[in-house]
């Protein structure tokens, strides 16, 4: 920085040697300015670049400083400025526009519970690019709860059926994909105008994964509310995708034929391009970084860009086949704008998204009764006189029509009357409907109810399930320290939770696991949530699942399975007769001969199954009795008197192995053998004895080996 001193014309007069003159003494350069921000009283001023605390008139170093101005309910002030001199730096703080509140429900609250409701989406809001997205809450919540240094190897297995399909073999996180078809079998493309379907696996340790539809994407529930839902553009992947620092933990395992396999990045499902005759869609995934061992080298997500940075990917179609689904939309729904603010507190979102629920449910409105049509009068028409008709019969018909005209019309006067009337009783009854349920939801109590209703409702909306991480244990005072987050919207809060040293192991492990969710109680005081009380309690949504699951299989592993996972099961005494029941069952499927269905009945005599095993002991015992008639019929054919000209026949079979039965007629009889000649083979030609028969062949056989055909 150059200096503004100049050395008077006197001094410089008087030197002999101004050339060789040192100035260091007689100029003073200037290293730091005052800069002090003038904004409202109260605000938080902080300077982001540099270590010191802001305060005024602070004395800064030349150069470009990071300013940010916050004071609650004005918006956020953010800017660098050039500080080359003294500098007084004017913030103007704009207020934030808070919406109106016609009627303040909220203040009818004294208390909320915030439930977990096993969402299966976290919410995450991106203000810059104005997307919302949804990211599977399985796996958010994996990274957020176990903190992993490695990758989840085979978090989805797939499996090769043809040359380009896969179906999904196993997963090991609950896992939502898209159901459409994602190769080019038979020239079949996506479907998602057709089919939008999405499909869960869930998740299992070993073994085949069961799979079941979930929802669709144009009415997908999150936080209770439904909304239609989109794939990202590559680009959206690319640059604003949030999913990014949890995808590089996760692992997209191919089953190949042989016992090969190839393994990759679990990739997301982005936006379906517009080609006709190429794969429609753009996987987006990450190469692997051999330093970190996790998938977080460059992006790849399509095969011929320049992203690949020249890897040869093994069969590069089965990333098309399956991927992960995360959703997201603009925030264009009824309460979006309030949800997603990004200026508005926890509290005035509730607040405002309370009332506003309130008001909705407590408003009443007057039906629409439709006022009936008044049917009109029969018109009399002119009559005219015929050419054969006298004037009195004449006169006399006319009379006639308008007597009958008029009673006609007597009779519409009284179905107007009669409308009428129903028209005023349903008016009536819809008065007193409107005004006795506009008086019911103007009672105080109606009101607090009501508004204590939305405000779990509106808690839900806004902030999803409340989750725990950063889960550490503290063995000498016996509790739990552990983060209170929200899924959506990011409410957080530091948690002690006593626990014994005794329970503590499995006590964190069944936190982790998803069995054990939080409730959290708030106090509300002047509009402000006050924490009140955490529990602790089962995940009901869960074990619910998984005994549906076990039902489904009906079998005494999964029931054992179950009771083992929750051995404190409400109604264990239900699942333990299931699985005995599933044991009996078990037990009856295997017993296949007679003997085995009495040992059955003599283990098992109160079982359900005993009845249909004495059924089928019975059934057997029947079958055995005609099989043995049967025999003995036949073997008194094949022993039956043969005379020369009687037909005989004999069952066989082919090369092919198929039955027939050959028919001769006998020619001649000597002792113990007979001479036959075929009549018929059922049109083939059989080897028999070494000969090929034919029609009118003639053979030698034994006397017994034939029976009569009739």
């Amino acid at each position: 920085m150059q200096s503004n001193y100049q050395a008077p014309q006197k001094v410089q007069s008087i030197q002999k040697k101004p050339q060789q003159q040192n100035f260091k003494g007689a100029i003073k350069h200037k290293t730091r300015y005052k800069f002090k921000v003038d904004t409202l009283p109260g605000a938080t001023i902080k300077i982001m670049n540099i270590k010191p605390k802001y305060h005024a008139n602070i004395e800064l170093k030349p150069g470009k400083y990071h300013i940010v101005v916050t004071k609650p309910g004005y918006k956020k002030y953010d800017s660098w400025i050039t500080l080359t001199n003294d500098q007084v730096h004017k913030v103007n703080l704009k207020k934030i526009s808070y919406p109106k509140i016609k009627n303040n429900y909220f203040k009818y609250v004294t208390n909320i519970e915030w439930n977990s409701h096993n969402e299966r989406f976290s919410l995450v809001y991106d203000s810059k690019n104005n997307l919302i997205w949804a990211l599977q809450s399985a796996y958010v919540d994996y990274v957020k709860k176990k903190k992993p240094h490695t990758i989840l190897k085979d978090t989805l297995k797939v499996k090769k059926i043809r040359n380009i399909d896969r179906e999904i073999y196993s997963c090991k996180l609950d896992t939502l994909l898209y159901a459409g078809n994602f190769g080019k079998d038979n020239e079949k493309y996506w479907r998602f105008k057709d089919n939008n379907t999405i499909n869960i696996c869930y998740k299992t340790e070993q073994g085949r994964s069961r799979i079941e539809k979930y929802a669709e994407m144009s009415h997908l529930n999150i936080n209770g509310m439904t909304n239609s839902w989109f794939f990202p553009t590559p680009i959206d992947a690319r640059r604003n995708n949030p999913f990014k620092k949890y995808q590089k933990y996760f692992q997209l395992t191919n089953l190949l034929w042989h016992n090969q396999y190839s393994s990759y990045n679990l990739p997301i499902l982005t936006r379906i391009r517009n080609a006709r005759y190429s794969t429609k869609t753009n996987p987006f995934l990450y190469l692997y970084n051999k330093k970190t061992k996790l998938y977080d080298g460059p992006y790849f997500y399509s095969i011929n860009s320049k992203n690949c940075y020249n890897v040869n990917l093994d069969d590069n179609d089965m990333i098309y086949s399956l991927q992960l689904l995360i959703p997201v939309r603009k925030p264009n729904a009824p309460y979006d704008k309030i949800i997603f603010n990004t200026h508005y507190t926890p509290e005035q979102k509730l607040a405002y998204l309370t009332s506003k629920l309130t008001e909705e449910m407590l408003k009443v409105t007057k039906k629409a009764i439709k006022k009936p049509k008044k049917l009109a009068h029969i018109k009399i028409k002119k009559l005219s006189q015929g050419e054969f008709e006298k004037s009195n019969d004449f006169i006399k018909r006319v009379a006639n029509y308008k007597k009958e005209i008029a009673e006609k019309n007597k009779d519409i006067d009284k179905q107007n009357e009669k409308a009428l009337q129903e028209y005023s009783r349903a008016l009536e009854a819809e008065d007193i409907r409107y005004n006795k349920a506009k008086k019911h939801n103007q009672d105080k109590k109606v009101i607090k109810k009501t508004a204590t209703a939305m405000a779990q409702k509106a808690m839900r909306m806004i902030f999803g399930d409340p989750k725990f991480s950063d889960i550490t244990y503290n063995a000498d005072k016996e509790f739990f320290r552990a983060t209170l987050y929200s899924s959506s919207n990011n409410l957080k809060m530091k948690v002690d939770i006593p626990i014994s040293i005794s329970k503590a192991k499995k006590f964190k492990a069944d936190l982790l696991d998803n069995k054990l969710v939080p409730v959290v109680s708030f106090r509300v005081k002047n509009n402000k949530l006050h924490f009140k009380e955490l529990k602790i309690i089962s995940n009901k949504a869960k074990i619910e699942k998984d005994l549906s699951f076990a039902k489904e299989l009906d079998t005494p592993k999964a029931y054992k399975g179950f009771l083992k996972e929750y051995p404190n099961y409400k109604e264990k005494s239900k699942v333990k007769k299931m699985l005995q029941t599933s044991i009996e069952k078990k037990a009856y499927n295997k017993a296949s001969s007679l003997n085995d269905l009495k040992a059955f009945i003599k283990k098992y005599p109160h079982s359900k199954y005993t009845k249909k095993a004495k059924k089928d002991i019975k059934n057997i015992e029947a079958q055995q009795k005609r099989e043995a008639e049967a025999y003995a019929k036949k073997r008194a054919a094949y022993n039956a008197t043969k005379r020369v000209g009687d037909k005989v026949c004999k069952d066989g079979t082919t090369a092919f192995i198929l039955s027939i039965t050959m028919k001769a007629f006998v020619e001649r009889v000597n002792g113990e053998n007979i001479q036959l000649r075929i009549s018929d083979t059922e049109g083939t030609s059989p080897y028999y004895n070494g000969v090929r028969l034919y029609k009118n062949t003639l053979i030698w056989d034994r006397y017994n080996n034939w029976y009569k055909c009739n």
